[in-house]
């Protein structure tokens, strides 16, 4: 086989495995990324009822909820990845991004302060009474838990690794990726005897990830109006409570002569 030959069939190769690859695209999200090979994006009315309901306190802002799995098993059974995109009113992804920025370096110190949120998602993994988690993991023992947040990618990645002699490792992996006046989750789980490979194929999902132009993190030119349309509202109100009484006091003098 000639040099020449060789540098074709490897180019093919390259070829056929990026074609392989099937890219996600949420028109109404404004988001994209590219699913592992051999996953697929699972039909919505498999999702579980209980994972749907879980979801009930941000449905008026849910713009996207998928169910990603490999394309060799049923939708239920692991691996599979539950993606949600949601609207943020309540924060700004500045803000946001804040709350994570000053535990870069200490993220146990997040963990502790966050302990009651953990604890609870803990709970759920272990009684199988977590949104997606399956039943077969109910009563597996913790083994660790972890955090980060990726500045460069603006997201954050908390982990939780159980164990069931029944089952292997366990590892339930929660990605919130910010943009603007929006974030997009993912809810990871995986069980087995080599969690290394999946943490690889969820880091390549991140990589690949993508708002749309204009909607990624501090993108939005509504953003910045937001916060000028706030703090012209203080101003505003401010100028109200203390102006008025103000103004009447002056005009009370004034007719009194």
């Amino acid at each position: 086989m000639t040099r020449f030959t060789t540098i074709i069939l490897c180019l093919i190769g390259v070829f056929n495995s990026v074609n392989a690859q099937e890219v996600y695209h949420n028109d109404k999200a404004k988001l994209s990324f590219v699913l592992p090979e051999g996953w697929e994006q699972t039909p919505y009315d498999r999702l579980s009822d209980h994972y749907r309901l879980s979801w009930d306190h941000v449905r008026d802002e849910m713009i996207g909820m998928e169910l990603f799995s490999m394309k060799s098993t049923s939708s239920l059974e692991t691996p599979y990845i539950y993606f949600e995109a949601v609207i943020d009113t309540t924060q700004s992804e500045v803000e946001k991004e804040a709350r994570y920025l000053p535990y870069i370096g200490r993220e146990q110190e997040y963990i502790d302060k966050n302990q009651k949120f953990w604890q609870r998602d803990i709970n759920w993994l272990r009684t199988g009474r977590g949104g997606g988690s399956p039943k077969s993991w109910k009563g597996a023992e913790l083994i660790r838990t972890d955090f980060y947040y990726d500045q460069e990618r603006h997201a954050a990645f908390k982990t939780i690794e159980l164990y069931k002699e029944s089952v292997g490792k366990i590892l339930y992996v929660d990605i919130n990726i910010l943009g603007s006046r929006r974030f997009a989750a993912f809810d990871c789980y995986w069980d087995g005897e080599n969690p290394d490979e999946f943490l690889d194929l969820l880091d390549g999902i991140v990589d690949s990830f993508s708002y749309d132009k204009g909607y990624g993190f501090g993108e939005t030119v509504g953003v910045v109006s937001a916060y000028k349309e706030k703090a012209s509202r203080k101003k505003f109100w401010l100028l109200l409570t203390v102006g008025i009484p103000v103004v009447i006091f002056l005009l009370y003098r004034w007719a009194e002569g």
